[in-house]
C-alpha cells in the first residue's frame, strides 16, 4: 500500500477566517475542494506555501481544482493538536 505524508496527520476543519489568521501566524494550512474527503486517494490536501499570498493562492487553486464534482468552494484544514 502506498502511504502519503498526509495519511498520518489528523486534520481539523476551519473556516476561511480561522485559516487566514493561522496562516498569518505561520501555521501550516491545507486546502481542498469542499466535496473531497481529506483522506481521499484521488486528491490530497495542498499546503498553502508560506511565501505566497493567501488570497491569491486560494483563488488560483479554486480556479484549477474546483468544479461540480469536487465542489465549487474550498475547505480549509489545519493539523489537530
Amino acid at each position: 500500500m502506498i502511504e502519503r505524508p498526509t495519511d498520518k496527520i489528523k486534520f481539523k476543519k476551519v473556516n476561511v477566517r480561522g485559516a487566514r489568521s493561522r496562516f498569518k501566524k505561520g501555521e501550516t494550512v491545507y486546502v481542498l475542494p469542499n466535496r473531497m474527503w481529506v483522506y481521499s486517494i484521488w486528491q490530497a490536501p495542498a499546503v498553502i506555501p508560506a511565501d505566497s499570498d493567501f488570497e491569491n493562492f486560494c483563488a488560483h487553486y479554486a480556479y484549477y481544482n474546483c468544479n461540480s464534482e469536487t465542489g465549487k468552494s474550498l475547505a480549509y484544514y489545519v493539523e489537530e493538536r
